[in-house]
């Protein structure tokens, strides 16, 4: 059901949740792997740094999106990753696509995504006071060499963790075998958990966290090339660090449930000054930003009251190089952003009826980098409604009106041009509106649910409209999405069969005949993912497929005008086989093939073709055989 005992289960209306038995699964090498079966949620193609995530058509930077209730930066540059995080660090994902609830965060235009990674009480065995796990793996076309140490314990109140990652591979060839330059993986990571767990229930955790790649890429990662330019390597250091400190119980009474989280986060994108004088491809981008929630749930007789308090705290500086052009001087480019809002977030049930309603206000201002300061404040407001119909079916209607504040624009843009504020600049808000079905048995599920979802003067940078070699910070033309989602899932015995489908039209302006650029909306079209697992315990041995389709994408005639290009359908197959030698059950020895077919083909998150810009897209990685082993200790 939608709202059971106080809790919303955000899969039940559209959202995707990926559990540490599903990572464990897909054992997935980047950000694109976590998501391969979920269709709602597109990836763009390259090199992890360069993936950024999509859900029904919008950028991440457009959700609240935090890794251990960190909240992480929006758009740096929209030619790379904007969070960079190795999955095996992780133990859950979750994505709430739509109206999100208020305790979500701020700014939560189309929903949120949230990173929650391992601690030593996830995976000390019962009775196990020491432990350890390594993670070893080998894969071809590119893939190379993946590991994962770590050791973890508990002593007495306290409980730790140390565990390390590193991707060593080389460049891709696409489906025709052809290698794609700047596509080899490269990232480093390591984390530390220290947590403190008192007899009364009061739980203390602190993370640390840092995830490296260092490199040479191309300008312009999540494009094959762009304006007819030579793809070239430039040196490129992307790094990702945060620490975390959270307080919990585990001893909740009706009265008394917090979560207080301290965060810190720094998201740094350098690339060195290697060409003289240049304004288009090196620059350095330093995101700094640190922030609280204090939040507490209340248990009532119908479910759950969640009352809270978050702020955040933002610091931006772009260093360029030129010195040549007067518009783009060599130096620091500086800006800052707070935010403080307030929250609360109600989850009830009365017999057949379920409701999830909350509001949030906040309060946003910014220093912009052309000496203007701007602030406003917002209502945001929320609900979902929930009806069961008999015993196994579920009808549901939900909306929300979300306040943005001042969205973030492309900092790494201030490379080439100074921007001056339109005079009318103002805050963006966002509109979700959806309406669905779930139907269930023991053995089975399915769903189907309508969504419509815009956002109201969003934050552009028009790279000439602030006067001559000036550009402008202004607000742009409504963007839009709206569609179709479908799930299904049945298990019987040892065997899973799931399949969801997604049919998404997004567009730009109104009336609605423009496509976006690829941008801060994509157009992801249809896709959808079947999946099947089948477990024979005679051989301990999982057996796994996924297929990933994607529709052709056909724009207006007014887009094919403007230079885009068709881009054509493809279906993706992947296979894997899960090993447990018999009398070894801390052993597991897995092979996988990926791009079984060896298709030539470019994810639906990749910027699409465009012969006016001779856009061209990046081509996903060919077929990749890769065998791994896990050992725990």
């Amino acid at each position: 059901t939608v709202i059971s005992n106080g809790e919303e289960q955000i899969e039940a209306t559209g959202g995707v949740v990926v559990t540490r038995e599903d990572l464990e699964r897909l054992q997935p090498r980047d950000t694109a792997g976590i998501f391969e079966r979920e269709s709602g949620v597109s990836v763009s193609g390259g090199a992890q740094v360069a993936q950024r995530v999509y859900v029904l058509g919008f950028e991440q930077s457009m959700l609240a999106v935090t890794v251990d209730g960190a909240r992480q930066p929006g758009t740096t540059w929209h030619h790379a990753g904007n969070i960079l995080v190795d999955p095996s660090f992780l133990k859950r994902v979750e994505v709430e696509a739509g109206a999100a609830a208020a305790d979500a965060g701020f700014a939560a235009a189309v929903g949120a995504v949230r990173y929650e990674t391992v601690n030593a009480l996830d995976l000390l065995q019962p009775g196990q006071t020491v432990g350890g796990r390594v993670r070893l793996g080998y894969g071809s076309n590119g893939v190379g060499v993946t590991s994962n140490l770590s050791a973890y314990g508990k002593s007495g109140l306290v409980d730790w963790l140390v565990m390390g990652a590193r991707q060593n591979g080389s460049n891709y060839e696409d489906g025709n075998g052809v290698e794609t330059l700047g596509t080899a993986p490269k990232l480093s990571a390591g984390m530390a958990k220290l947590g403190l767990q008192l007899p009364q229930g009061h739980r203390y955790e602190l993370t640390l966290e840092q995830n490296r790649d260092d490199a040479p890429r191309t300008t312009r990662m999540n494009m094959d090339s762009s304006g007819g330019r030579v793809n070239t390597l430039y040196p490129l250091e992307l790094v990702r660090s945060t620490a975390t400190l959270r307080y919990t119980t585990t001893q909740a009474s009706q009265y008394y449930d917090p979560e207080v989280v301290l965060w810190y986060n720094k998201s740094d994108m350098e690339r060195p000054n290697a060409v003289a004088n240049a304004n288009s491809t090196d620059f350095k981008v330093w995101d700094k930003s640190w922030g609280f929630k204090a939040q507490n749930a209340f248990r009532v007789e119908a479910g759950k009251i969640t009352v809270g308090v978050d702020s955040s705290w933002t610091d931006v500086d772009v260093e360029r190089y030129d010195t040549t052009n007067v518009n783009t001087q060599k130096g620091h480019i500086l800006e800052d952003a707070k935010q403080h809002g307030v929250y609360a977030q109600a989850r009830l049930r009365y017999g057949a009826f379920g409701l999830s309603a909350g509001a949030r206000y906040d309060h946003h201002a910014m220093n912009l980098q052309d000496g203007k300061r701007v602030s406003d404040g917002g209502v945001s407001g929320n609900a979902t409604l929930s009806y069961l119909v008999g015993e196994h079916a579920e009808a549901y209607v939900a909306a929300s009106r979300t306040f943005l504040g001042y969205q973030w624009s492309q900092t790494g843009y201030y490379h080439a041009r100074n921007y001056t504020t339109a005079p009318d600049y103002k805050a963006s808000t966002a509109q979700n509106r959806k309406v669905g079905l779930n139907l269930f048995a023991d053995s089975w599920k399915a769903g189907v649910a309508y969504f419509n979802t815009r956002l109201l003067d969003p934050t552009i940078l028009n790279a000439s409209g602030g006067g001559t070699s000036r550009g402008l910070r202004t607000n742009g033309p409504r963007l839009s999405s709206k569609g179709w989602m479908l799930n299904a899932q049945y298990i019987w015995k040892y065997t899973t069969v799931g399949m969801n489908a997604t049919l998404v039209k997004v567009s730009k302006g109104s009336p609605n005949t423009v496509e976006p650029d690829g941008g801060d909306l994509m157009p992801v079209g249809n896709t959808a993912s079947l999946f099947v697992d089948h477990v024979v315990p005679a051989w301990n041995t999982r057996l796994s497929a996924t297929l990933r389709y994607a529709g052709k994408t056909e724009f207006s005639d007014t887009a094919l005008t403007t230079g885009f290009v068709d881009q054509p359908s493809y279906s993706i197959v992947g296979v894997s086989a899960e090993w447990n030698p018999s009398g070894h059950k801390d052993l597991t020895v897995r092979l996988g093939v990926e791009n079984l077919f060896d298709r030539n083909y470019s994810y639906r998150g990749s910027y699409p073709g465009n012969l006016g810009r001779k856009v061209v897209p990046i081509p996903a990685s060919g077929r990749s055989v890769q065998v791994g082993g896990t050992w725990t200790f």
